[in-house]
């Protein structure tokens, strides 16, 4: 199973990291306030205020217990821009993304599937973001 995915050899950075969103990894990046990182964090990931309501004391408190160092951030994502999978998982594939995901481009996935096949499905709910799980876990569960 693949969720909101991109890979470097098949789709294009512009894409896998929407301009945006690029501006929002440095705002996260440079803001020192923990509730303020967390909150813009979850603005990017979520489509659904709501929800960001809901998750960011939770989140307050993870990130408490387990803060994530400003150079584990960085080498999460320069790893993510550069993932390109050696070859197509011999499983049965599923794909899965949202039409509405602020940070990378459905059609990144749409783009795995014309390459890899497998099913593909796409949430169409502006309210659904890039942090599907988030946003609509039981449609999740529901669609794996």
């Amino acid at each position: 199973m693949i969720i909101n995915s991109s890979f470097r050899s098949v789709s294009p950075l512009r894409r896998r990291l929407q301009p945006e969103a690029m501006k929002s990894f440095i705002r996260i990046f440079l803001t020192k306030n923990t509730l303020k990182r967390e909150e813009r964090i979850l603005n990017l990931c979520s489509n659904n205020p709501k929800i960001i309501a809901e998750r960011l004391p939770e989140w307050m408190k993870i990130s408490k217990l387990r803060p994530v160092k400003k150079h584990n951030m960085l080498r999460q994502t320069i790893a993510g821009a550069l993932y390109n999978p050696r070859q197509k998982p011999a499983s049965r594939l599923l794909i899965i993304a949202t039409r509405y995901d602020r940070l990378a481009d459905y059609r990144c996935s749409v783009d795995i599937h014309k390459q890899w096949g497998g099913d593909l499905l796409i949430f169409n709910d502006k309210m659904i973001g890039h942090a599907i799980h988030v946003d609509a876990p039981y449609a999740l569960a529901n669609a794996i």
